[in-house]
């Protein structure tokens, strides 16, 4: 039996002393949940403290592993108790014995689906039947809500719920600005090499929705090389910062927000909450100071503090360059195909730049 199947055997029995031979006599334990985050070294510290999180049966209803020459990465769901729980779980292994185990909670995706909102229902019945509704499970770790629905006649449309509870919403001041683009006539005016994908949006009190087109099976898997023509159609996604060059768009995410978001104080007061990203930013700052020489955090640490001086000083370096719109990461948000999706927030800023003098 694979470490991923005896892993998966003992997170849906419960039973986590089955685990201590897999354990080297150092392991590291890491793992943030909501709430607490907790540390253990060596092989009983570790089962023991896995065995406080996950006592009893429960049933596994999703499970993805990756395996790599230093071990391996699961993510998965578990419902016990009347609840629903998600984990992301790094573990690497020496001569086949786990040496770390870094576990994070997140949003859980594939809750029961709620009853459709009168307005979302309309423009759904505007385009068809609804055969079935399922929740859609994704690599995404904004947390943001996906519902996937089949058509009767096949089609298959997503909608997205924009509540604003999420991290990046809180952090970014987004009051639903994906629907507000629509508002303002931008997503009709992006150039042919970027599809939206949004059919018809919405608000229904504080909250935001997207009608969208199911193009998951156009996405660039992450794991896959890509071809020199994918490459090709991928850059193309630039006609997009030429599309709006010099033009100040209404509601979309601030230089001084954008610069801060993953900022060691914004994640920090994060990392309590549910979403996942915040909690492996924290970690990320950790390895950065241990293993960066200590003038370069000390410059880093000013720099990337938050501090509402710093920041305003470098969005307003940035603002004296010409300014356009990026809609964050590309890669895995494009389709192989002539057009690129991306569902992305997007912000105001530069697609590359040099930033001169000194923020402090």
């Amino acid at each position: 039996m694979s470490l991923g199947q005896r892993l998966r055997a003992v997170f849906e029995a419960g039973a986590f002393g089955r685990l201590g031979d897999l354990y080297a006599e150092n392991a590291v334990l890491d793992w943030s949940m909501p709430g607490r985050r907790a540390h253990a070294i060596g092989s009983e510290a570790g089962v023991a403290q896995l065995g406080e999180w996950g006592r009893g049966r429960g049933e596994l209803t999703r499970w993805d592993e990756s395996v790599f020459p230093s071990g391996l990465t699961i993510e998965f769901e578990r419902h016990a108790d009347g609840a629903l729980a998600r984990q992301r779980h790094f573990i690497q292994t020496v001569d086949g014995r786990i040496v770390r185990h870094q576990a994070y909670c997140a949003r859980p995706q594939g809750a029961t689906v709620e009853p459709l909102e009168d307005a979302v229902a309309g423009a759904v019945r505007a385009i068809g039947k609804i055969d079935r509704r399922e929740p859609l499970t994704h690599a995404g770790q904004s947390g943001t809500g996906l519902e996937r629905m089949v058509m009767a006649e096949g089609r298959r449309l997503v909608v997205k719920r924009l509540t604003g509870e999420d991290w990046v919403s809180r952090i970014t001041h987004d009051d639903g600005r994906e629907v507000g683009l629509w508002e303002q006539g931008v997503l009709a005016r992006m150039p042919p090499e970027i599809d939206p994908a949004v059919l018809d949006p919405g608000r229904v009190g504080s909250t935001g929705w997207l009608l969208m087109r199911d193009v998951s099976g156009e996405l660039v898997p992450a794991d896959r090389r890509l071809s020199r023509e994918e490459s090709a159609r991928i850059l193309a996604a630039a006609a997009l910062h030429r599309q709006f060059a010099g033009e100040s768009i209404s509601g979309l995410c601030s230089l001084e927000d954008r610069i801060t978001l993953a900022a060691p104080a914004t994640v920090a007061g994060e990392a309590s909450g549910v979403d996942y990203l915040p909690k492996m930013l924290v970690v990320g700052w950790e390895v950065f100071a241990d293993d960066v020489p200590v003038t370069w955090r000390r410059r880093s640490s000013v720099r990337w503090s938050g501090r509402s001086r710093s920041r305003r000083c470098c969005a307003t370096a940035w603002r004296r360059s010409s300014t356009t719109t990026c809609a964050g990461p590309t890669w895995g948000s494009c389709p192989a195909a002539p057009s690129c999706s991306t569902g992305a927030s997007p912000a105001r800023g530069r697609p590359s730049s040099t930033l001169r003098g000194t923020c402090s």
